[in-house]
């Protein structure tokens, strides 16, 4: 094979990849919406105004504010390490969720600041998922809110895309 078969051959691979990159079709989606949960954490004190959370979550379902949106139902466990000191916080863990109709959806999360009230912001995003959710991409914030007894609201924001 000559140079200018061998150019003539890379070019045309070049342009399918292209083409077949174009025919990928995906959906994006607001992820906006409120996750209710039980809080099970175990917090320890390690020092003074020094806290070490070992965080777990039970979600019961997640309520989005568009309709049509595959996360309407999810379900599932959060889990994770908090590390509070004073009013500076750090920490991160994953969600495993499960949508209605039993498929899998990863999500991890990073806490980057604890306000008065006892809320928590930071920033989360999808990692892995199965069936419908393969190949998810995206992500946002998100601020937990205490409530009555062990029941915590997460507000999310954000946007996602799973292909078609």
């Amino acid at each position: 094979m000559n140079a200018r078969h061998l150019v003539r051959l890379c070019a045309a691979a070049a342009l399918a990849g292209s083409f077949s990159s174009l025919a990928a079709a995906e959906t994006a989606y607001n992820a906006s919406g409120t996750g209710t949960a039980i809080d099970r954490s175990v917090v320890r004190q390690i020092g003074d105004n020094h806290l070490a959370i070992m965080h777990m979550a039970e979600y019961s379902e997640f309520k989005p504010d568009t309709a049509d949106n595959p996360m309407a139902g999810l379900n599932g466990d959060c889990f994770g390490f908090i590390e509070v000191l004073g009013m500076s916080t750090q920490g991160n863990g994953f969600c495993q969720w499960t949508d209605i109709a039993g498929n899998g959806v990863t999500v991890r999360w990073e806490v980057d600041s604890l306000n008065q009230d006892g809320s928590t912001n930071g920033n989360w995003r999808f990692v892995a998922g199965t069936g419908p959710w393969e190949g998810v991409s995206g992500g946002g914030t998100y601020t937990v809110s205490m409530g009555e007894g062990q029941t915590r609201t997460n507000k999310i924001t954000g946007a996602y895309v799973l292909p078609d």
